[in-house]
């Protein structure tokens, strides 16, 4: 290794243009390389790189819910009679001032009112697939329900609601289900409105009180897309600031994607302020020891090198890595500049170049592969996040360490050396001292021990994922002010089935029902909620339009003369629809769960793409 690095020394020494010449390019090709490289916030990359961990992080990514941006309009003043209508005109200024984000491709949609059509679309999506939802014991309930006496009886009750007050309200689903027969389905959906502490007032949502008013964007991007994010955000937080100061409301937002812009922002200022300390740190303490004017460059551009090494090489492995992982790889630093250093302070007794680098050539090597090494075992953990900081690691202290070998040497200073300063000879001096010889040092060492052999069991890790990232005040203030009004203090977690088909992961989530039923009877759980009624597994629903064919009293695609009033001259389209092909859910099902204390609510939702196969 000393033959190596002594030789090219001497090689570069007769070649000063090819010296400088190969500085110049390895520094510009690597600074091209580096400036390609992407560079990523995402709080996933936390998750082991394995197969659970990939779909776990999938999935997650998918979630769009998690991505949902709720943005509050408060009244400043309580019992102000205008206030709501203030609040309408304001929310639909915002909508309005949003859409530029919706046309630059930031916003999918902007809901300022409730979409009056939902109904209808669950009624419907009820009535058109009502075969394949109706369990065993709704067929067992049709034997009386279509019964002559029965069917007379709803039929009167019907008519009966019809001519009420209250016919106008609910005339459709009568005249489309007489019998009742999609009602507890109909029903079933109340499950999921688990908070009524809100008002539905001019078509907008509203807290019980009337004193804030909701709305709802609808990201285009993840919390992972930064830069898209970013630019929302500015959007966002200026529309926000005008709409707040033109009809006197505070206005406000909270959601995932304001959290991980802002969890970025200060990943990125704590980089800058962390390098900016230690470097200041460093230049102070190697003035004073070296007092050199050159020795602040020539330490510190080996790591600049060395940095811009590893940049270029990861761009060419993987193309991206992760800004905290080069957040925490500041601390890498301390461990370059040890190598300049030795280079430097070798230099101040031994001031032939071509000596120090026969002297330092193999203890620097060998150094530095131990410390390369232990960096490189990082990249057979499964959490892409120390992948990239062990990489990253990794590769600066090789490029520091070439540098250091082949360029440092050619630019140390020539001339007599100076008198080492104060500093230097104070710091020579600790390292000069027999601590091994010293009784009282190592007696306390071993007693310290001791003592640490009752405790280091104790240590617990903080298995809180919520704690790695940084939440600003405002949006924790903002999160409890919406639990505080929407009466609800709960933790949302999400309980996901997946399989490698719609079919299994139909199947898959009907079992997550049961599994939290049997948990709610054990009082682990509370109000669970479901959508495994709405999410049928092909075979079972084959099964029920079977079962629903073969009862004779029930119609297949014509009208049965049963289910008409002979009171009322609408009675004629009093029939059910025609029987659809099978109900086909692509479920990205998901479970959610909320925390309270000790005890875990859970709550089940489920994103259903519907499709009719023909």
């Amino acid at each position: 290794m000393n033959k190596f690095f002594t030789y090219l020394y001497d090689f570069m020494r007769r070649h000063r243009l090819l010296l400088w010449g190969l500085l110049t390019l390895t520094v510009v090709v690597m600074g091209w390389l580096a400036s390609q490289l992407s560079y990523n916030e995402d709080i996933v990359s936390f998750m082991p790189k394995d197969q659970q961990g990939q779909k776990t992080a999938a999935v997650f990514n998918s979630l769009r819910i998690k991505d949902k941006i709720v943005v509050m309009l408060t009244a400043p003043q309580q019992d102000d009679p205008e206030a709501p209508d203030r609040m309408i005109e304001a929310a639909e200024a915002l909508a309005e001032g949003l859409q530029p984000a919706v046309d630059e491709g930031l916003l999918r949609s902007v809901t300022a009112r409730v979409d009056a059509g939902l109904l209808d679309a669950a009624t419907a999506l009820v009535y058109n697939h009502l075969p394949v939802f109706l369990t065993e014991q709704e067929f067992a309930r049709l034997d009386s329900l279509t019964r002559p006496e029965a069917i007379d009886s709803a039929v009167h009750r019907v008519y009966g609601t019809l001519i009420s007050p209250a016919g106008f309200a609910v005339k459709d689903v009568l005249l489309r289900d007489p019998l009742g027969l999609g009602t507890p389905l109909l029903a079933s959906f109340q499950q999921f409105n688990q908070s009524g502490d809100y008002e539905i007032y001019d078509d907008h949502i509203f807290t019980a009180d009337l004193q804030s008013l909701l709305l709802f964007a609808d990201p285009a991007h993840g919390s992972s897309a930064s830069a898209a994010n970013e630019r929302l955000i500015e959007i966002l937080e200026e529309q926000l600031s005008r709409i707040g100061a033109a009809y006197d409301l505070q206005a406000d937002y909270f959601g995932a994607i304001g959290v991980a812009v802002y969890n970025a922002r200060q990943i990125k200022q704590d980089t800058a302020w962390t390098l900016s300390i230690a470097l200041v740190v460093i230049v102070l303490g190697i003035t004073l020891a070296f007092r050199n004017r050159w020795a602040i460059p020539l330490m510190i551009l080996p790591v600049i090198y060395g940095v811009l090494f590893a940049l270029a090489l990861i761009y060419l492995i993987q193309g991206s890595i992760s800004t905290i992982a080069i957040g925490a790889g500041a601390a890498v630093m301390g461990i370059a500049l040890s190598y300049s250093i030795h280079v430097l302070a070798h230099s101040n007794h031994i001031h032939d170049p071509r000596q120090v680098v026969a002297e330092l050539a193999y203890p620097l090597t060998v150094g530095s592969f131990t410390t390369i090494g232990a960096f490189l075992g990082l990249l057979f953990t499964r959490s892409q996040l120390l992948h990239d900081f062990g990489l990253f690691a990794a590769l600066t202290l090789i490029g520091t360490t070439l540098f250091s070998l082949i360029f440092l040497p050619h630019m140390l200073p020539t001339g007599a050396p100076k008198a080492p300063s104060p500093l230097l000879r104070r710091i020579e001096r600790l390292n000069a001292y027999r601590y091994d010889t010293n009784k009282w040092l190592l007696g306390g060492l071993v007693v310290v021990t001791v003592v640490a052999l009752f405790f280091f069991n104790d240590v617990k890790f903080d298995s809180d994922m919520t704690r790695l990232g940084y939440e600003p005040q405002r949006f924790k203030q903002m999160e409890q002010r919406l639990e505080t009004l929407m009466g609800d203090t709960s933790r949302y977690v999400y309980l996901i089935t997946s399989a490698d088909d719609v079919d299994q992961a139909c199947q898959s989530y009907s079992k997550v029902r049961s599994l939290l039923d049997s948990l709610a009877a054990e009082g682990v759980v509370k109000a669970p909620v479901s959508a495994a009624d709405f999410v049928v597994p092909m075979a079972v629903q084959q099964q029920r339009l079977e079962q629903w064919n073969r009862c004779s009293k029930l119609p297949s695609a014509t009208a049965s003369p049963r289910m008409r009033s002979p009171h009322s001259t609408v009675g004629s389209n009093n029939s059910l629809p025609p029987l659809m092909s099978p109900l086909r859910a692509l479920p990205t099902t998901r479970c959610l769960a909320i925390g309270s204390s000790r005890v875990i609510m859970v709550r089940c939702l489920s994103a259903v793409w519907l499709s009719i196969t023909t």
